[in-house]
């Protein structure tokens, strides 16, 4: 359509007029040279591509005068053609002279501002990576979006030695960020040179926590015993224990059994934090291995226990719990929890009928109380009405929780119904809506409290109003405090 509007423009807008959406053809019309700007403005017009005339304009001007482009692009109003302008000049700026076209970038307060940067530093690096390097350097430091920290990172992946070598040149606070970008640059083709040169830093701890835990996985795919020996030299630290999970984690992707054997060379807090790292990779693919290699270990406890219980949930929630009941009481009270959690996801039902043959009533109790608390997000009503069916000890803890969830997304709803709650409960539940309500309407959470029977869950209440109204209404909060008889310090809330 160019070719035939630069003939016969006339033809060619009456042409394109037949058609509802014809403006990729008119914007090419626009770019023709040779007409004038007057009948430009009256083709723009017509077709409603002001916008991308004015566009047209700018990048024109900024061939020749950009910093005057880019001021008359600031001057227009806020949104959508002025970022499109801004983002034409910027560009068209760059091909001549990418410092100042940085430069103005970088002045640009708003989202829009990082990422365009780091678009044009990146052009500017494959171009000219010396250039790039010495304008970043020469701009002032500011955190996370230092442009220094993005180019030497992308230097590094041809230059990392050179570029850690200037990191440590800097202030310290930059010099850590950009150290930073460049060790993660440099560990993809070469961990262990990294680890090495951040092993000789002067601040190695606070670096090596947030870089060397990365480097060691990369390390332990390609080598894991080379890249465990490295860790175990390092001083003791929780870094240090980080970095060992990470390693044999890695290898327990592929071979949780070496992996394990290699714990076998720590102890303490290290050996233990190892085991449960491997068994977690181990247990979401093979469970059932990985229980089974539990059952026959001395390295049972709890927490591997709650490890294995909620990877083996994930994959069959009934399996996992029938695997559970077979452990100590103790390792049934911290992963029941999560257990349950999975099974009422697939049939609440279900696994109310399961809990009920818990054998211990502790356990049976922190497994119906997340029942209840899972259910009650999909239907309270069902949650509230399967209590009574509940063999677990402190029902009013169930009503408590199950009112208490409720009342995140319906506190009406829940106060409507707390007159159906057994009296002998109903305490628990009142307390449960009082515990939300007292944030979003104190004067129904005071009624809730005159309807407390107890004198445990009056004072409860009590403590709770007093430290919320404390904040807002100091002088309504004092009949509380006097009641409780203590600093608020020292009230401790549904313990």
């Amino acid at each position: 359509m160019s070719m035939v509007a630069s003939v016969d423009l006339d033809a060619a807008l009456a042409f394109l007029d037949t058609f509802d959406k014809p403006l990729p053809s008119v914007r090419d019309i626009l770019d023709l040279d040779g007409m004038s700007d007057a009948r430009k403005e009256e083709v723009a017009k017509r077709f409603g591509l002001e916008p991308y005339l004015r566009q047209l304009q700018a990048i024109s001007q900024a061939k020749s005068d950009p910093t005057g482009a880019w001021q008359t692009a600031l001057a227009l109003e806020e949104g959508g053609d002025k970022l499109e302008m801004l983002y034409s000049v910027a560009n068209t700026w760059f091909e001549t002279d990418p410092s100042a076209a940085l430069s103005a970038v970088a002045s640009m307060v708003g989202p829009q501002k990082d990422p365009w940067q780091n678009e044009l530093l990146n052009r500017w690096v494959r171009q000219d990576p010396d250039a790039a390097l010495q304008w970043a350097i020469a701009q002032p430091s500011s955190g996370q979006d230092d442009p220094l920290r993005l180019v030497a990172g992308m230097v590094a992946s041809h230059s990392p030695r050179q570029m850690f070598e200037l990191a440590e040149t800097l202030e310290p606070g930059r010099r850590d960020m950009v150290a930073e970008g460049v060790l993660h640059t440099w560990g993809r083709t070469d961990p262990v040179a990294a680890l090495d040169a951040l092993a000789g830093m002067d601040n190695v701890a606070r670096l090596m926590g947030r870089v060397g835990v990365s480097l060691i996985g990369s390390w332990a795919g390609n080598d894991p015993r080379a890249a465990f020996e490295w860790v175990r030299a390092q001083e003791p630290s929780r870094v240090r224990t980080a970095m060992l999970s990470t390693a044999l984690a890695d290898l327990g992707q592929t071979d949780p059994l070496r992996a394990l054997t290699f714990t076998n060379e720590l102890d303490g807090t290290d050996r233990s934090t190892t085991i449960e790292s491997v068994l977690g990779v181990w247990g979401q693919k093979h469970p059932r291995a990985a229980a089974a290699w539990l059952d026959a270990s001395e390295d049972k406890t709890p927490a591997t226990v709650a490890v294995v219980a909620q990877r083996y949930a994930e994959a069959d929630p009934e399996e996992a719990f029938e695997w559970l009941q077979d452990q100590s009481e103790e390792a049934q009270r911290r992963a029941v929890s999560m257990v349950v959690r999975r099974l009422a996801a697939q049939s609440p039902e279900s696994a109310l009928r399961t809990i009920n043959r818990i054998r211990d009533s502790g356990v049976r109790q922190a497994a119906g109380s997340q029942l209840i608390s899972t259910w009650t997000t999909s239907d309270p009503l069902a949650a509230i009405r399967a209590i009574p069916r509940m063999d677990a000890p402190m029902s009013q803890n169930l009503y408590r929780t199950a009112f208490h969830a409720w009342s995140r997304s319906a506190p009406e709803a829940a106060t409507a119904l707390l007159d159906q709650v057994p009296s002998s409960d109903r305490d628990g539940a009142i307390e449960g809506v009082l515990q939300q309500t007292v944030f979003r309407d104190l004067d129904l959470a005071e009624r809730l409290y005159d309807r407390l029977a107890s004198d445990g869950a009056r004072r409860r209440a009590a403590a709770t109003l007093y430290m919320r109204l404390r904040r807002v209404d100091p002088k309504r909060a004092e009949p509380y405090g006097e009641l409780l008889g203590t600093e608020p310090q020292s009230i401790h809330i549904y313990r």
